[in-house]
């Protein structure tokens, strides 16, 4: 009788003690997809959640990385690779030293080549306008 008094016992805190730790897990943004045809991927990129995501969301959303390197600035990158050929480009996401997204590098050919979330993210930046036949990079007045 005593073992099922006290497995009832650690039960009902068990329950009693779950909603508020639900409560208190914060919600993380759902990264979009990333475009797997080489056309324009400034929406994905202005759209992707700088700074929250980490390598597990990322991981669930697109999948382990083709490849994973050392960026110059010693970050860790996940590069995604998607079509054949001349076609082909990339997705870099950079992880900081917390281990969430700081970054999203695109590449590949024509003249999205470099573009990133954090340049497209920023108020600074000139965005892209058909007009002007692609990215507008800022002055160095």
């Amino acid at each position: 009788m005593k073992s099922i008094s006290l497995f009832t016992t650690l039960l009902l805190a068990a329950i009693a003690f779950t909603p508020m730790n639900l409560g208190a897990t914060e919600h993380i943004p759902q990264p979009p997809t990333l475009p797997r045809d080489a056309g324009d991927p400034s929406e994905a990129l202005q759209a992707y959640p700088l700074g929250v995501i980490d390598e597990l969301t990322a991981f669930g959303q697109h999948g382990g990385a083709h490849q994973k390197i050392t960026l110059p600035n010693g970050h860790m990158g996940w590069v995604y690779e998607y079509g054949y050929g001349h076609g082909t480009h990339r997705y870099i996401l950079e992880f900081d030293q917390r281990g969430v997204v700081s970054n999203v590098i695109y590449r590949g050919l024509g003249p999205h080549d470099g573009i990133s979330a954090l340049i497209l993210q920023s108020p600074q930046i000139e965005k892209p306008r058909e007009e002007h036949g692609g990215w507008q990079w800022p002055s160095s007045n």
